[in-house]
């Protein structure tokens, strides 16, 4: 840099050099301009993967799960006065001849009397709800479990007169645990027998029992229900309704 003498005693650097525009060689400008490009598409890219995987994901999985609900099932639930006193071979056979489809579930009856199977709904195959059921409702995504549960249910056949015959399933169709207990004794032909008690019992279920006469014999009926959520934790829907049916030797 050039020095400017503006008096006898002090010298001062010449900075007009300094004002000067950079030059950057053409190939520079070129290989920033890369970067820059390349930045903004990983940008876009990881803005676009986060809007689908996080912020859409609620909205994708609350419409699998209404789609799923919306579905034409049969649900086929068992008729439990007619199987009162069967073996669980014929309760098996008549269903098999019934076409209806199953698959047998360890059962919690530490006698070994108790034969238990689960209903697989009409929209999924018997492998496909086997395999759900298999790897456990709870750790399901809410759209299988919703497929799994919506026209599925499970049945429980016991050799002791006792234990006798139960049924259950959920019920996404009444909303409120009341119109689903009226739903079940409609459903099974309970509405003429004998009322005997209803309330709350100390696992938190709403129940109403009644008598009714099987072959000249004396039978006890008991339903039972509760909201599906304090049952299963997986968030399928809130006017779930879980609902049980038995009937047993008086």
């Amino acid at each position: 840099m050039s020095q400017q003498r503006t008096n006898e005693n002090v010298r001062y650097y010449d900075a007009s050099a300094l004002e000067r525009a950079p030059l950057f060689p053409s190939s520079y400008k070129k290989f920033a301009l890369i970067i820059v490009l390349i930045a903004a598409i990983v940008g876009v890219g990881a803005f676009l993967y986060y809007n689908y995987t996080v912020l859409q994901a609620p909205a994708r999985t609350q419409a699998a799960i209404e789609d799923a609900l919306s579905q034409e099932v049969s649900a086929d639930y068992p008729y439990l006065e007619s199987y009162v006193g069967w073996s669980a071979d014929e309760v098996v056979a008549d269903l098999d001849a019934n076409g209806i489809s199953h698959f047998e579930i360890p059962s919690s009856d530490p006698s070994g009397n108790t034969y238990v199977l689960f209903h697989a709904p009409s929209t999924l195959s018997a492998e496909d709800a086997q395999s759900y059921y298999e790897k456990g409702i709870n750790k399901l995504e809410a759209p299988k479990a919703a497929q799994l549960l919506y026209g599925g249910w499970e049945l429980s056949i016991s050799s002791d007169p006792a234990s006798g015959i139960r049924v259950r399933y959920a019920d996404f169709k009444s909303g409120s645990i009341d119109a689903a207990i009226a739903s079940a004794i409609s459903q099974q032909g309970l509405a003429d027998s004998e009322m005997k008690e209803s309330g709350t019992d100390t696992s938190g279920n709403t129940y109403q029992t009644g008598t009714i006469e099987i072959d000249e014999e004396e039978y006890t009926w008991r339903i039972s229900a509760l909201k599906l959520s304090d049952v299963y934790s997986v968030d399928i829907s809130d006017d779930a309704i879980f609902v049980g049916i038995r009937i047993n030797q008086a």
